[in-house]
């Protein structure tokens, strides 16, 4: 009854789709969804969400090769894995089966993370991350500035992508101080060499801000909504 949603994430000087991120959905037999926020904290407390974790890579390194026999050859798509996840010993053997099952290069799979991650053992996340970016892999930080924000994490773990949490662009048109938030983890992650991406995008207005103040990638409602593969 699981299944996968895709949003397109674009790059905002030409709004061409270049990433997309995995979304799991639950439907029922009835044609009823139980939204991600309640079953995913349920799995976690039974203990299945490394399986859903697995199947979330092996489903999209299963996609990237399907859209590349069509020749997509450039997409790259993201999947979301908790601290939970991230901790499991079988990750790194989990992704390499999925990659080499798939023939995909490593480089076209995003695995992204929250903050929340970066309060576990710290060296044994930079251990699994760099074993992991030896694949290919690459990683995003998802809702930069919600957590327990460090910047030592972005200096010494191999970040490419810093995802701006949209609860900081929903007023940037109108609140000057979520306008210097958002203006300034843009600036952060520039200065860092990181590729920063605007979440949450829903007006052009909004659009318009993060783009004219050095935001590459952008992704919302605005864009794109989650779709199935065959939309």
């Amino acid at each position: 009854e699981l299944t996968f949603y895709y949003q397109p994430l674009v790059n905002l000087n030409d709004l061409k789709v270049v990433k997309v991120e995995s979304l799991i959905r639950w439907f029922k037999p009835d044609g009823s969804m139980i939204p991600p926020d309640i079953f995913i904290p349920v799995a976690e407390q039974c203990g299945l969400i490394s399986k859903i974790g697995f199947l979330a890579i092996d489903c999209a390194c299963r996609q990237l090769a399907q859209w590349q026999a069509m020749g997509f050859d450039d997409l790259q798509i993201s999947v979301n894995l908790s601290s939970i996840e991230f901790q499991d010993n079988n990750l790194l053997q989990n992704v390499q089966q999925s990659l080499r099952l798939h023939n995909c290069q490593g480089n076209k799979l995003i695995i992204e993370v929250t903050e929340s991650l970066f309060m576990e053992d710290k060296s044994s996340v930079q251990h699994t991350m760099l074993a992991l970016k030896n694949e290919g892999v690459v990683f995003a930080l998802d809702d930069f500035g919600t957590g327990y924000s460090s910047f030592s994490y972005l200096q010494d773990l191999p970040i490419s992508f810093l995802k701006i949490d949209k609860s900081f662009l929903k007023n940037v048109c109108t609140n000057a101080r979520s306008a210097a938030i958002a203006r300034t983890i843009i600036d952060v992650g520039i200065n860092l060499g990181l590729e920063v991406v605007a979440e949450g995008i829903e007006d052009l207005a909004t659009l318009n801000y993060v783009k004219d103040n050095g935001c590459k990638f952008g992704q919302g409602y605005f864009l794109h909504r989650p779709m199935s593969v065959e939309n």
